[in-house]
């Protein structure tokens, strides 16, 4: 057993469920009514509407995954858990990494196709349909990365030797480029709302999205360091940050 374990039957199970359940119900609630309120209050449904609906469903699964690891001894000490358990937990991992990286293309693409919807002028047109393009091309790639960054695929879970390309780079090099976008989404829509003739509500509610990409740029930045911190250690399955994709959807 690793001496630094002071306490082996030490549990995080709270603190991970809580961090998976609550952020996932808060955003659900501002998710559903946003949804409740364009098809049968204003009665009108975009493309902006389906995709934002589409991440909502993948945060589900997000949210069932990071659950799961409780199954397999997520939020006990390492040394304690079966290597079977132990195998499960970074399956369970893998696929989440594959979601998540799904739920934030999605959601961009969502608030493109919302900015597409309010702004029609030409460069508005090509400035958008370039982000899109960027975000689609960064989450293909990034998908394939994650899937082949081992060779073979089963290395990603094994607990013997692997034969895999260093995480660290290709996350940080992810987080800067969705940061990048973000950033430009604000620049661009920031000037445009001021002098916007458009209902006080659907004003309000972009100011609010362009309010949350701040928090976005800020969780990015959170989970890549805590992610970062704990990638390599020993423990993962008490210290895992799972709560960080979670804090970065609840402010997407």
């Amino acid at each position: 057993m690793d001496q630094n374990v002071e306490n082996p039957s030490e549990s995080r199970v709270a603190s991970l469920l809580a961090g998976s359940i609550v952020p996932h119900v808060i955003s659900s609630i501002f998710v559903l009514a946003r949804l409740y309120s364009r098809k049968f209050l204003s009665g009108s449904w975009g493309i902006d509407d389906t995709l934002i609906t589409i991440s909502w469903i993948g945060s589900i699964f997000i949210a069932v995954i990071q659950c799961l690891f409780v199954e397999f001894g997520g939020g006990h000490h390492q040394d304690v858990l079966a290597s079977a358990d132990i195998i499960s937990m970074k399956k369970l991992g893998f696929a989440n990494r594959l979601v998540f990286q799904f739920v934030i293309c999605t959601t961009k693409l969502g608030i493109c196709a919302f900015y597409l919807r309010i702004f029609h002028d030409k460069f508005s047109k090509w400035f958008i349909y370039i982000l899109l393009a960027i975000i689609a091309a960064l989450a293909i790639a990034m998908e394939f990365t994650i899937i082949f960054s081992c060779s073979p695929v089963s290395d990603v879970w094994s607990l013997g030797k692997k034969n895999c390309i260093p995480f660290a780079p290709s996350f940080i090099a992810n987080t800067s480029c969705n940061i990048a976008i973000d950033l430009a989404l604000m620049v661009y829509v920031i000037p445009k709302i001021i002098p916007l003739k458009i209902p006080r509500q659907q004003k309000i509610y972009i100011y609010t999205v362009v309010g949350m990409g701040f928090l976005v740029i800020l969780a990015a930045i959170f989970r890549c360091v805590s992610i970062l911190k704990y990638i390599n250690s020993s423990d993962l399955s008490c210290k895992s940050p799972a709560h960080c994709s979670r804090l970065q959807w609840l402010t997407t």
